[in-house]
C-alpha cells in the first residue's frame, strides 16, 4: 500500500498531475467536499475545516481497505501533512511526497479556486519553510518543476 501526499500551491497542477500520472489510486481531497452531485465546485471558506475533516475520514477508510491513496491537497505545512503520515505509518503504508514547484505568479493566474496572488505567494513561502524543517525520518519530497 502506497500513500502519496501532494504538495503545491493552488494552481500548481496537482490534480492534473494526479489524473495523468497516478491513475488507479484512490484520490482524497478537501476539494471534493465542495463539489456537488451536479459536479459543480462551490467553495465556502467557512466550511474549510469540515472539508479537511471529511478528507481525513475518507483517508482513514481508504487506509483500512488497503488502497493506494493520493492526498490531493495543498499540504503547505508539516501540520497539514503529519496526520496523514502518522496514520499511514500505523498501518505500514509506504509514504511518498510529490511537490509541484511552480512560480506563484503563474499558479495564481491559473488556479481554479480564485485564490488571490498574495495568498498563493504566502503558500509558496510556507512550503519552503516546511522543507527547511522537514522531519529526518520522512522521505524527502520529489520536486517537479511544473
Amino acid at each position: 500500500m502506497i500513500v502519496t501526499l501532494m504538495i503545491g500551491v493552488s494552481g500548481s497542477g496537482k490534480s492534473t498531475y494526479v489524473r495523468k500520472n497516478l491513475p488507479g489510486n484512490t484520490v482524497i481531497s478537501a476539494d471534493h467536499y465542495f463539489t456537488g452531485p451536479d459536479g459543480v465546485y462551490r467553495f465556502d471558506p467557512r466550511k474549510l475545516g469540515e472539508a479537511h475533516a471529511d478528507a481525513l475520514r475518507k483517508y482513514l477508510a481508504a487506509l483500512h481497505r488497503g488502497l493506494d491513496i493520493v492526498v490531493d491537497n495543498t499540504n503547505t505545512n508539516l501540520v497539514n501533512l503529519a496526520p496523514y503520515v502518522a496514520l499511514a505509518e500505523m498501518v505500514g503504508a509506504t509514504v511518498k511526497f510529490i511537490h509541484l514547484d511552480v512560480d506563484p505568479v503563474v499558479a495564481a493566474q491559473r488556479n481554479l479556486h480564485m485564490v488571490p496572488a498574495d495568498t498563493v505567494a504566502k503558500m509558496a513561502l510556507q512550503i519552503a519553510s516546511s522543507f527547511a524543517q522537514w522531519p529526518p525520518h520522512w522521505p524527502r519530497p520529489l520536486t517537479i518543476k511544473a
